[in-house]
């Protein structure tokens, strides 16, 4: 039960369960349970040590719905300290973990050290992955990735990851949506220069 949980007690299911089993595949609703307890606990009593272990935890199939409530778990810490634990997270070599990553990016406030990990998550071999990577962006507010994204979407041949594309551009076409602008990550260049697919540039806020 969630009352007789301390935070090494909970750490520790954690760190016993990286991952959890494949809830697709096996009877596992007495230990979701516990997971879903572990969650509750960590978002009445946020610890940033909890936030890679559950990105560990994340084994096959959906957790029967109980993997989504981790976002509570994350959103209570500012952009800055939960972005590299995301970006990290990104870069797995698990696909469950790169797409609960992409997913969580949404509930994050814009910040452009996202923006590239993001970009690169484009062109991931799983359209469920390249779908939450542009819904990702889409919260990240970068306008100066539009040409890029544009080529990538032409040669996109999922139809889901295409409507959440035409969603990302219905965004960026919108002159009330702000603008946010990324720090350079390639090199300083002028306004005129163009972003490309294969290195996004992000043009530094002038004011």
């Amino acid at each position: 039960m969630q009352n007789e949980l301390t935070v090494e007690s909970a750490l520790d299911f954690l760190r016993n369960h990286q991952p959890m089993p494949n809830t697709d595949k096996v009877d596992c609703e007495d230990l979701l349970r516990e997971y879903d307890n572990v969650i509750n606990f960590f978002i009445s009593h946020p610890d940033i040590r909890a936030v890679p272990l559950f990105f560990g935890s994340f084994g096959g199939g959906d957790g029967h719905g109980v993997y989504q409530y981790v976002h509570e778990v994350i959103k209570a810490f500012p952009v800055d300290v939960i972005a590299p634990h995301i970006i990290m997270a990104l870069h797995s070599e698990s696909e469950d973990i790169r797409a609960y990553a992409g997913e969580f990016s949404f509930h994050l406030k814009p910040y452009a050290p996202l923006i590239r990990p993001l970009f690169e998550r484009l062109t991931d071999p799983n359209p469920d992955i390249r779908t939450c990577a542009v819904y990702g962006l889409s919260f990240q507010h970068s306008k100066f990735l539009k040409e890029s994204l544009i080529e990538l979407c032409e040669n996109e041949k999922e139809q889901d990851v295409k409507a959440a594309y035409a969603e990302l551009f219905e965004l960026m076409n919108d002159p009330e949506q702000p603008c946010y602008y990324g720090t350079v990550l390639v090199q300083e260049v002028s306004s005129d220069q163009k972003p490309s697919v294969s290195a996004p540039i992000f043009i530094k806020n002038s004011e």
